[in-house]
């Protein structure tokens, strides 16, 4: 101890003289001599004095005694007061100056490297600082080298180590994530690096991390660590003091951070230079750098950080504003009666990177609006601030927001300029900002990665191997933000002075000028009358017919109906006379409101002569359409092909061709992965030419060179492949009529006043199925555009889409922040957009909010209930009951063959998931548990109960049902932790409704439904007391439903006024996703969003994929070495990337996180949760790989199939997972180039090539010892490097595709084609081709290095060698046959699986939904009991029936069009009874429901001919196998369908002409004649005019071999009244034949159908069927043991929802 203090004193003493000594430069001569410039080298002459010796030497002791102050600084606290003491002491001497005269530091010091890395701004700050000093003459030996984050990131590591070793001081201000890895490595592997005089990292990507802490463990003063001592300076101890110093922060707070809280305890010249990185301006970096200078030794003048006079937010234009009146004064226009606010960060005043903030002021007042310009520090609680001082007249934050209407609102709208969040730590409160100023607020970016050629000639809009569209677009989203608008790049040069990479913006005044009409339409909302507004509501009739009006689990017609009414209470023109109930609306929009395929020219021709329907000239379409930009023009008219040439016309003109190269690559595998099969030989050359083509003119930009390009379009377009050459000149086939030589594009639609309702228009594949495999890869037809032009023009005050989901949000184009060359900008024009969708459709949503721009209006999913005993159910419920009621053993035998035989003949054996040889072996006991649990699980399956409608209030059932099931789950409410079943359990029986037996547990669903309908009347005390309980917890579940209830009706009323406010361009206030069960859904009606303030996968979301990983193995064996996973963008949206996490699990690997406050979120205590995931994964040890107990730790490999949508939304994941593959890889580095047999044979120098590259690419982070058997991924890596190899593919592209294991759509498009395929099922041969068609078209690798390369060889060879496919659904809403996407995907991938290894592999189902309660189930098993709890369930048919005709269109064009589907693409999962049971419960009504009756009914006889036709199709292909008697009945049931009510115009009902020849002759001859006819009218076919009697030898599924036939006349398909069709085609001109080099018919196999004989089919009374039991069967209420009290509790509450509904009833009327 004594030592210690002897130092200490010596210390003191050697400070002392140090602050003798005169230090010699002034820094007011620094400014004077700027006109000299000399750069200074590295190679500068060294001068050294002797002086600089005795400085070192006094640094050397005064270093001693820190760092022996340091060691005792938690051992007494007296030495801790020296310490601080002492540093205070040192710090005013090195501030000592003398006013000595000019001294150039070259003639009496060595040169002095000084190395500074920053972010883009903070480099150009410092690169003004540095140029100031080094043109001062006073520093001729000063060298500063400024390096930005982009440069450190993107140099190789030797000269990074290069930069470093050579400097004297090393600076970093701010560390990226990106910087962070690069260091952190570099540091790990070199720590002597950081022994120097100075060697500062100042501020860390986030507190949080022990990666970046360790970084910062690196800083060092005068060759001391001086945060070695973990012990005082803890990890949680420097993450508070680098949360509370960050760049943006209040510098005030800082400051007194630092000086007065625990920062004060940190190394006083630590703080010195963290605040001068805050304060972050010209000349506080200036003296940062003169600081280092003098302590290191050098004597120069410096000042202290100096705050005084600077502006930490305000106005500022060309300066800084006191007030909003003097602003006012100077820039004001009194004739503007409309003023915008822009807020922009202060980062871009200091170093006056300000062009694109002044052009959106110019743009504005151009457009005669004020402006009122903001700065703030970015991400920080003053942009807040300085919004409430000058966008209002309010005097703080919180009088604003506990009062806005007090306060004058001073702007329209806000164009809202900084990345992340507004309003950092108060992100939250700035949000509430927004809603209380109720103006909307607009995204302007401005990248700092990306130029605006680049920026133009890209597909991805922002980069996707970054987190760039989480900043910028993701984390706006979460405020409420809209309209993400590109509006300047980034503009690079290279310092002369420093090297350093300066950054610029360069507006981009295209889109500005786009943001500033846009911003216009909105703010017209707020000015214009109701009564003037011009407004369409669209809605979705795809694919065509008149069976097909609808959305998503919307009554679409209920909701325009209400929407109408709506808008004629708050004044708008809705028209003389509204329609008088939905069924007169219903007809109105069949009849004048449907699309039609070119399939039906008659119902073309009935369209156009209607006198409400919209006959549009293509004249005046003309008009507009010739002022688009050509490379537009050329897309829609000449196709693909003369896009890419237009494009490198382009680049040529913008003088920006260095990115096309590899765009011509990526259209090439684009246009390669849509070629149909049998032209692929004769195409791709003639595709290569031209790509070569136009490189040699990208090159020379001679013309000559661009006229050899359109030789070989020429050539292309005499291929005539449809769907690459484009639709032609206007006005094309689609919807087009003549009338008196005029030609007119027919737009459906109804108008009421000013307000027209529309359906979308069909894409384009529709009317040529050729172009199926094409779908959004071509642009969109002249009609598309027509209408979409219609729109604007005729009704540009906004557009409503209502419902999930439209087709423009999925056109050609960037996948985010669109140009004005892009579809979804042309056909959306400046026109507001507001979209109604569905609350659990989120990441299908923010597609249409990025490529739609549309402003969300999300609403309640259906109803949902769990699911009630009802038929067989409840017979094997009471068996069970009886069983265990029985002590008689042959009775309980008795039951036993009862129960196996009730469950084998009514095929429920695949619903429990067992097949008949397991049923047969399980013991008495073990049945019986097994049965239990099986019918436990079906009462606990939800289904949805009917439908929602805007404006439609829920009915009491509806709410009762939802409320019951959603509070039938585990929550806490006041404190309680209980379910509503197990408290009615409690109540009834005194047990837990798992203790239940299966007919009790029904009583006590129907007993929580009754209680929760009477708690919509009645007060919680009046419920308890008629059931005579005081139940605490009962009580609990009572208030909680309350909240429930009141949500649902807050929502109802919610969806309208939210939509009323957009069309009053108003702001819309946030919510997040989730389904009618989900509390914070509630209430709905807002612009919804991902709550992405932790980038994904969020740590939560890591911590659940670990169950979901052990959930997925759980069905294999630790011997697996592969499986496939599909992970869709919609899964990952609701499960904020718990299935991405999987990934990690099986490779070993774990997300690293960095925080990020300004991305919002706050957990319950408020603290700020903001996390950015890095893209760079940390590896696990083999030892602590989570994996089933008993396994071997071993990483398993993956092949991952996602969707477009994911790849556009989550790209940064993606690049996740690729870098984990990658890192697994390393792991076995050593074993693979230690291995001599692999390295000495045939490639075994070329393998160490491409495995050095890839390691290269990660830095060779992670390389290991691993041997193959433990790491599968570079087991298979090895032998697919060989096999590609062994195909002649180039080293470093073999090593590529080896480990690639990433496919999706091709880039730019969406959807794997298969549903598609499947409606149009004449056009393909067989499931082979269908097999070939999704590697054709998901073979599109992405990869951090290929990104959209198509190469199906190598998605093929990733889905060789496995037998398991792992799925997922985490929604109660959706199931896997109410959608399409599902078989389109995944049944699609089952087919492709089976081609590649000659085996259908087992599929499993990942069913989370209820993450408390997930499980795995087998396909088979999910599909069979969602049959069971809703297609074949009364109650859901039921539900349905009371939605009409929307509800018969879930009959048809969801559940019985998707079993087609998956009969389709995996026969064996649709066995031959469910076509049988579709039979037996809609069209021999089965339950006695009514239900074929009311298919009958009206325009549910569309939906009735769909449903039939399908079942036609499918027998007809082979995939149902039944008699005679039932075809007969089917196909009459269709014809007459036809007759009475005229064609569907659906492909069963005019498309698929073979399938109906087959099925005529099972039509009764008696209303033969009358079908043609109608047919015949329709189509205009041959067939049907000559058709009259039964063929004599049709087309049957056992010999299917002609194609659709085609009538032989002319083009000419028809007239209309007045005119006549344009270029209407008709099936007369059959597209089958040229399908993707398919034949037209399908495969004759029958064994594919799950074969029964001809009886199975109809179950009409055969003695196997005694135990169908009809609807009215129920639960035996002698068999429930309820209690007498209980019993009459029940009575009480039945009679008061009796007496509630009548008192609710008779208060409404």
């Amino acid at each position: 101890m004594e030592k210690k203090k002897n130092k200490i004193i010596l210390t003191i003493v050697i400070i002392i003289i140090l602050s003798l000594i005169p230090l010699n430069v002034s820094a007011e001569q620094i400014e004077s001599n700027n006109t000299n410039i000399t750069y200074i080298t590295n190679n500068s002459t060294t001068n050294t004095l002797e002086t600089l010796n005795n400085y070192q030497t006094l640094n050397t002791s005064i270093n001693e005694g820190n760092n022996t102050l340091n060691e005792s600084l938690n051992e007494n606290q007296t030495i801790k007061q020296n310490l601080e003491t002492n540093e205070k002491k040192q710090d005013q001497n090195l501030s000592l100056n003398t006013n000595s005269s000019k001294n150039n530091l070259g003639t009496n010091l060595e040169n002095i490297t000084i190395f500074l890395i920053s972010d883009n701004p903070g480099t150009n700050i410092l690169d003004m600082a540095s140029k100031t000093l080094i043109n001062s003459g006073n520093y001729t030996n000063l060298n500063i080298i400024v390096r930005s984050g982009n440069q450190i990131k993107e140099m190789n590591e030797t000269e990074l180590y290069n930069l470093i070793y050579n400097c004297d001081i090393f600076i970093d201000e701010w560390v990226s994530t990106d910087v962070d890895a690069v260091l952190t490595s570099l540091l790990g592997k070199n720590p002597q690096l950081s022994n120097k005089k100075l060697f500062l990292i100042l501020e860390p990507p986030t507190s949080s991390t022990s990666t970046s802490l360790k970084l910062m463990r690196y800083n060092t003063i005068n060759y001391q660590k001086i945060f070695s001592n973990t012990s005082y300076y803890t990890d949680s101890k420097l993450s508070s003091y680098f949360t509370n110093t960050l760049r943006g922060l209040n510098y005030d707070n800082v400051y007194q951070y630092i000086t007065k809280g625990e920062g004060k305890n940190f190394n006083s010249n630590f703080n010195k230079a963290v605040l001068y990185k805050d304060l972050n301006d010209k000349d506080n970096l200036l003296n940062q750098i003169l600081w280092a200078i003098n302590l290191c030794g050098y004597p120069t003048k410096y000042e202290e950080p100096n705050n005084t006079g600077s502006y930490q937010y305000g106005i500022y234009r060309e300066r800084y504003f006191d007030s909003l009146e003097e602003y006012m004064t100077q820039y004001f226009n009194s004739s503007h009666n409309r003023t915008i606010g822009i807020i922009e960060s202060t980062m871009y005043v200091s170093n006056q990177q300000l062009s694109t903030y002044y052009s959106i002021i110019n743009s504005f007042e151009a457009e005669g609006y004020n402006v009122i310009p903001l700065v703030a520090a970015g991400g920080s609680a003053e942009q807040l601030t300085v919004m409430v001082k000058y966008f209002t007249n309010a005097n703080s934050t919180s009088e604003f927001l506990s009062n806005s209407t007090k306060y004058n609102i001073n702007v329209d709208a806000i164009i809202s300029m900084p990345a992340y969040g507004i309003g950092g730590q108060n992100f939250s409160n700035a949000t509430s900002f927004f809603e209380n100023l109720d103006v909307p607020v607009f995204r302007a970016v401005q990248s700092d990665y990306v130029s605006n050629e680049e920026w133009e000639l890209s597909t991805t809009g922002l980069p996707g191997n970054r987190s760039d569209k989480w900043w910028h677009v993701a984390i706006a989203e979460a405020q409420g933000i809209i309209d993400a608008t590109f509006i300047g790049g980034v503009s690079n040069t290279i310092s002369n002075y420093t090297g350093a990479r300066l950054t610029g913006y360069v507006p981009y005044e295209k889109n500005i000028k786009y943001l500033t009409e846009r911003v216009n339409s909105w703010v017209n909302l707020q000015y214009k009358a109701n009564d003037e507004k011009l407004i369409s509501l669209i809605y979705y009739n795809y694919p065509p017919g008149k069976q097909n009006i609808g959305s998503s689990y919307l009554d679409t017609i209920t909701s325009i109906y209400n929407m109408l009414y709506e808008l004629q209470k708050e004044g708008y023109n809705v028209g003389d006379k509204l329609p008088s109930n939905t069924t007169e609306l219903e007809n109105m929009m069949i009849k004048c409101g449907i699309n039609v395929a070119t399939w039906a020219p008659g119902e073309l021709e009935k369209l156009a002569n209607n006198s409400n329907v919209v006959l549009l000239p293509v004249s005046e379409y003309m008009a507009w359409f010739n002022n688009l930009e050509n490379i537009t023009k050329v897309q829609i008219v000449e196709g693909p092909v003369a896009y890419i040439g237009e494009l490198a016309r382009q680049s040529i003109k913008i003088n920006y061709t260095s990115p096309m190269d590899e765009r011509l690559t990526e259209w090439y595998n684009q246009i390669v992965s849509l070629l149909p099969d049998n032209r692929s030989e004769e195409a791709i050359p003639i595709l290569k030419e031209i790509v070569e083509s136009l490189k040699v003119y990208l090159i020379s930009g001679n013309e000559s060179d661009y006229n050899k390009f359109l030789e070989l379009k020429t050539k292309w377009a005499k291929l005539n492949i449809s769907g690459l050459n484009g639709w032609g000149e206007a006005p094309g086939n689609i919807m087009t009529v003549n009338k008196n030589g005029t030609d007119y594009f027919v737009i459906p639609g109804l108008k009421f006043g000013n307000i027209f309702i529309a359906p979308e228009p069909q894409r384009g594949w529709e009317s040529d199925s050729s172009l199926l495999y094409h779908s959004t890869a071509v642009a969109p037809t002249h009609q598309y555009l027509a209408a979409y032009y219609y729109f604007q023009t005729y009704y540009p005050s906004a557009m409503t889409f209502v419902g999930r989901h439209g087709t423009h949000e999925f056109l050609p184009g960037k996948e985010i922040l669109l140009s004005t060359t892009d579809f979804g900008t042309i056909c959306t024009g400046y026109v507001p957009q507001i979209y109604y969708y569905t609350s659990d459709g989120l990441a299908e949503a923010i597609q249409a909010k990025r490529r739609g721009y549309a402003v969300m209006i999300d609403h309640l999913t259906s109803p949902m209930s769990h699911t009630q005993l009802y038929g067989n159910l409840t017979v094997l419920s009471t068996l069970l009951v009886e069983y265990e009621n029985s002590t008689n053993q042959i009775i309980k035998d008795n039951l036993i063959n009862e129960i196996k035989h009730i469950i084998t003949v009514n095929n429920l054996v695949g619903s429990i998931g067992l097949n008949e040889t397991d049923l047969n072996k399980l013991s008495n006991t073990d049945l019986i548990s097994t049965l239990n649990n099986y019918l436990y699980n079906v009462q606990m399956t939800l289904y949805p109960l009917g439908l929602h409608a805007i404006g439609q209030n829920w009915t009491d059932d509806d709410i009762g049902h939802t409320v019951a099931a959603a509070l039938g789950y585990e929550f806490t409410y006041n404190g309680v932790t209980t379910t509503l079943y197990d408290e009615i359990s409690q109540y009834l029986y005194s047990k837990d409704f798992t203790d239940l037996n299966p007919l009790q547990r029904d009583i006590v669903l129907n007993r929580s439904v009754q209680v929760v309908i009477a708690l919509i009347y009645w007060d919680v005390d009046v419920v308890s007391n008629a059931l005579g309980t005081n139940n605490t917890n009962l009580i609990t579940c009572f208030n909680y439903a309350k909240i429930y209830i009141s949500y649902i009706q807050l929502s109802i009323k919610n969806e309208v006024d939210n939509w009323l406010d957009a069309l009053n361009g108003s702001y819309i206030p946030v919510s997040t996703d989730g389904d009618a069960l989900d509390l914070s859904v509630y209430p709905t009606g807002n612009n919804f969003y991902q709550d992405q303030s932790q980038e994904l996968p969020t740590q939560e979301a890591y911590t659940y994929g670990k169950v979901l990983a052990l959930l997925t193995l759980s069905s294999l064996t630790d011997s697996v070495e592969k499986i496939v996973m599909g992970i869709w963008c919609v899964e990952t949206a609701r499960d904020d990337g718990a299935l991405v996490s999987v990934v990690l699990y099986l490779l070993g690997m774990k997300p690293v996180y960095t925080s990020s406050p300004s991305a919002g979120g706050s957990d319950e205590d408020g603290a700020l949760t903001g996390t950015k995931t890095s893209t760079m994964p940390e590896y696990l040890s083999l030892d602590d790989l989570v994996r089933p107990e008993g396994w071997d730790k071993k990483r398993i490999d993956i092949t991952i199939i996602t969707s477009g949508l994911f790849r556009d939304l989550y790209s940064t994941q993606a690049v996740l997972m690729d870098n984990a593959f990658r890192v697994a890889l390393a792991r076995s580095y050593k074993t693979i180039i230690n291995n001599q047999t692999l390295m000495n044979s045939k490639y075994g120098s070329d393998m160490k090539i491409a495995l050095d590259e890839i390691m290269e690419g990660i830095n060779y982070y992670g390389i290991g010892s691993e041997s193959f058997d433990d790491n599968y991924v570079a087991k298979h890596w090895v032998s697919d490097f060989l096999y590609y190899k062994g195909l002649g593919y180039n080293t470093t592209y073999a090593g590529e595709c080896a480990i690639t294991r990433i496919f999706a759509p091709p880039n730019g498009d969406y959807g794997a084609g298969i549903s598609k395929s499947v409606q149009l099922s004449w056009t393909w041969n067989n499931t082979d081709d269908l097999a070939k068609f999704y590697l054709g078209r998901m073979g599109n690798m992405y990869s951090k290095n290929y990104w959209g390369e198509s190469n199906p060889t190598v998605f093929a060879r990733a889905l060789s060698n496995v037998n398991k496919i792992v799925v997922s659904r985490n929604t109660n809403q959706y199931g896997v046959l109410d959608n399409d996407d599902f078989f389109d995907y995944w049944g699609g991938l089952s087919l492709a699986v089976s081609h590649v290894n000659g085996k259908e592999p087992s599929m499993d189902v990942l069913e989370y939904a209820n993450r408390d309660n997930a499980y795995i189930a087998s396909l088979e098993k999910v599909l069979n009991q969602e049959l069971l709890t809703r297609y074949l369930n009364p109650n859901w048919i039921t539900g349905m029936m009371g939605e009409g005709y929307s509800g018969a269109r879930y009959i048809s064009n969801k559940f019985v069009t998707n079993l087609l589907g998956w009969s389709v693409t995996r026969s064996s999962t649709v066995n031959n009874w469910m076509w049988d049971s579709v039979y037996n419960t809609y069209i021999n009504d089965q339950y006695n429901l009514g239900v074929t009756s009311w298919l009958k009914q009206g325009n549910n006889a569309y939906s009735l001919i769909s449903t039939t036709g399908t079942m036609l199709t499918a027998a007809y292909n082979g995939y149902w196998s039944t008699d005679e008697a039932t075809l007969k009945n089917v196909a009459n049931t269709w014809a007459e369908a036809v007759i009475n009510n005229g064609v569907a115009c659906c492909d069963c009902s005019c498309g698929n002409i073979a399938m109906m020849q087959w099925a005529i002759k099972y039509i009764n001859p008696d209303m033969l004649q009358q079908f043609n006819e109608q047919m015949y009218q329709a189509t205009h076919n041959k067939v049907f005019a000559t058709n009259t009697n039964t063929p004599s030898n049709p087309t049957n599924p056992s010999n299917p071999s002609s194609t659709n036939p085609s009538d032989g006349s002319s083009s000419s398909s028809g007239s209309v009244s007045s005119g006549e069709l344009v270029n209407g085609t008709s099936n007369s001109e059959s597209s089958g034949s040229s399908a993707v080099g398919m034949n037209s018919m399908a495969s004759s196999s029958s064994s594919s159908s799950g074969s029964s004989n001809s009886e199975a089919g109809a179950s009409k009374g055969a003695e196997g069927d005694s135990y169908e039991i009809s609807q009215s069967q129920s639960s035996s209420s002698s068999k429930t043991g309820m209690s007498i009290p209980a019993l009459i509790g029940v009575i009480s509450i039945v009679l008061l929802v009796a007496f509630g509904y009548w008192r609710g009833k008779h208060d409404n009327d």
